[in-house]
């Protein structure tokens, strides 16, 4: 099982990733409204990192059964988005505008951003589950601990009197 530290790492690639992919829609976006290369920065920005953050994702989630589905799930969406995002960049960079246009109305790239968004929302839930559970887990480890040293303490003290009464007697 996944400690605190490896789960909120998860959370943070999670949120990186879904950045980095509306980063390179928005880039993406702003270059073919424009025809201003400037705006592809953060598409090749976001090229560049995504397979890093997947990967990353990836290992993280190892082999924990319930985690692992999600990220690979997720890797090949944003691979696949990644891919309808090129081609479409490329068309542009060709002049083929009416192309562009078609790709963008077909809708493709929208449907695999939904599904990618629910699948991203679904390892998200499951991780604060996760979370809250070792949280849940810690807090009940420091209570039982508490006890368990006031019942120790307690223990301490009536020796400490069977001690003394021993040797008052004495």
């Amino acid at each position: 099982a996944l400690g605190l530290t490896s789960l909120m790492a998860m959370q943070t690639d999670l949120v990186d990733l879904r950045a980095r992919i509306a980063d390179a829609e928005t880039g993406q976006r702003g270059s073919l409204l424009t025809r201003d290369p400037r705006h592809l920065e953060p598409y090749e920005e976001a090229l560049a990192l995504l397979p890093v953050i997947g990967a990353r994702l990836l290992a993280r989630a190892g082999g924990e059964p319930g985690l692992l589905p999600h990220a690979q799930k997720l890797e090949s969406l944003r691979a696949l988005e990644m891919s309808g995002l090129r081609a479409t960049a490329l068309l542009a960079q060709q002049g083929e505008r009416d192309a562009v246009t078609v790709v963008v109305r077909a809708g493709e790239g929208r449907i695999v951003m939904d599904v990618l968004r629910d699948e991203a929302r679904s390892l998200l839930l499951e991780l604060e589950r996760r979370v809250a559970e070792l949280r849940d887990n810690t807090a009940r480890n420091v209570q039982l601990s508490r006890i368990a040293f006031a019942a120790l303490g307690m223990l301490l003290l009536l020796l400490l009197l069977v001690v003394v009464r021993l040797l008052l007697k004495d």
